[in-house]
């Protein structure tokens, strides 16, 4: 009775043709009592290099590769040198297909020596079998060993879940659902991902005049966001400090002119002996891609005179722009 699993696998069986109907028969047998389906190309003569890729590509699209070996190596192509069964087997395992092989043992090789008639390209036939013989096999004297072979493996591989195999029609709908949501979900997981290993790019630049400047800060990729400002000297002391909690794609912080006036006030290296002015640092803490990062930003105070109705008033103008990269 036939076991109507829900994925079919398709079994490739490779041998010799006129020497090994009964065999093959049985390994036919076999495959459909147990569920899954054969393919083979006993049909197309040997010899034609073109019938040949034909078999390849069968073999590429077969789940499984089974090798029935009796006791005649076969048809020699031409340009290889080897036997049809002997580049079939070779080209599967080159695939990584999963194959086994049922080899006539010894004992019905002597018994029958003339259904197997080992003598044509006695040393080639050798070779091979003990090639084969190297990988998982199995040994048969008659057909009915070959069935019980078949149904053991083809037990054990049906439960690879990297076989799909022939899936009915009506698991296909829910399959394919299925596999679009694992693709859609691949993707998304790819995205953020790339997103959270990409080196991250930050852009800070003291922007306008006073007494509205600002400080602009981009990041690249996506927002981020500011938690602290700190007035420094060029020794990096933190003279004063704003706390503050902005996110954005692109921050806007407006510098804190009474927080500033107290670097410009403290005696610190590089300092204008007349009026102050020289260099100083601006820290900014912030955060993106759920990492915290301390930028140092280079600035530049000077005085600026502004007249008004009010008479002249001067400013204390800071400049200064860098580019972190690869953080």
């Amino acid at each position: 009775m036939v076991d109507f699993i829900k994925n079919r696998l398709q079994v490739f069986v490779s041998s010799t043709f006129t020497d090994l109907r009964q065999e093959r028969q049985a390994a036919v047998e076999a495959i459909l009592s147990a569920g899954h389906i054969p393919a083979g190309m006993e049909l197309f003569a040997a010899g034609d290099e073109s019938q040949m890729e034909a078999i390849k590509q069968w073999i590429d699209e077969s789940d499984v590769f089974l090798l029935i070996l009796g006791g005649r190596y076969g048809s020699i192509d031409l340009k290889s040198g080897k036997s049809y069964i002997h580049l079939e087997y070779e080209h599967a395992l080159s695939k990584g297909k999963p194959l086994f092989a049922c080899v006539i043992a010894d004992a019905a090789l002597q018994n029958a020596s003339t259904k197997y008639d080992s003598s044509e390209n006695a040393k080639q036939l050798d070779e091979f079998r003990n090639f084969v013989k190297s990988k998982l096999v199995e040994f048969w004297e008659d057909p009915k060993d070959i069935k019980i072979a078949i149904h053991k493996k083809l037990g054990e591989l049906a439960r690879r879940k990297d076989l799909v195999g022939w899936v009915r029609a009506n698991q296909e709908a829910a399959l394919s659902d299925e596999l679009a949501r694992q693709n859609r979900k691949n993707v998304e997981l790819r995205m953020q991902l790339a997103a959270y290993t990409a080196k991250l790019t930050i852009s800070a630049k003291v922007e306008g005049e006073p007494p509205s400047q600002f400080i602009q800060l981009v990041a690249a990729d996506g927002k981020i966001k500011l938690h602290r400002v700190d007035y420094m000297t060029t020794e990096e002391s933190t003279m004063a400090y704003d706390d503050v909690s902005v996110e954005e794609g692109a921050i806007k912080y407006p510098v804190n002119r009474d927080l500033l006036v107290k670097v410009w006030n403290t005696h610190r290296p590089n300092r204008n002996a007349y009026d102050h002015s020289g260099p100083a640092k601006i820290g900014l803490t912030v955060s993106a891609k759920s990492k915290s990062y301390h930028l140092i930003l280079p600035v530049q105070m000077s005085q600026m005179y502004k007249n008004t109705a009010q008479g002249t008033t001067v400013y204390i103008q800071v400049t200064g722009s860098k580019m972190f990269f690869d953080l």
